[in-house]
């Protein structure tokens, strides 16, 4: 899952909420010590909490809002990503995935482009409820 252990570095500064509703927005963040070993761009996919061997089991397809950022530098000596607003679609566990790649560079064949993949970072199982659901006796 991780590309040549570099996945250590990546850490969410913001994470998923514990919970959250269908459809309810949220943000994340994540960080690393200012390296260009971060690479340049990043991009959020989503996992079933099932998965942890790291196939993505198709969710990501219940993830929709902004999924791509850049890094920012901090004058804390640490660079900084975030992204959102961001929802799940379907109730269930689910876990984030940051993937974090380097700018594309000309395929040695010549043949169009490629990045390479410079690590990743994974947020801890959050759930995500139907609305109505959330409690037993409310009504929402």
């Amino acid at each position: 899952m991780s590309s040549s252990g570099k996945a250590s570095r990546f850490s969410f500064v913001t994470s998923p909420p514990s919970t959250v509703m269908v459809n309810q927005e949220f943000r994340i963040k994540v960080r690393a010590p200012s390296s260009d070993k971060n690479g340049t761009m990043g991009f959020v996919s989503l996992a079933s909490a099932s998965s942890r061997s790291g196939e993505l089991l198709e969710t990501t397809r219940y993830l929709d809002g902004t999924l791509v950022g850049n890094w920012a530098r901090k004058a804390s000596g640490y660079d900084v990503m975030e992204f959102g607003p961001i929802k799940v679609t379907q109730p269930g566990h689910y876990h984030l995935h940051v993937h974090f790649y380097s700018d594309p560079k000309p395929k040695e064949d010549g043949e169009g482009q490629d990045v390479e993949k410079m690590g990743i970072a994974e947020s801890e199982v959050f759930q995500v409820r139907q609305k109505g659901l959330a409690s037993k006796g409310s009504k929402s």
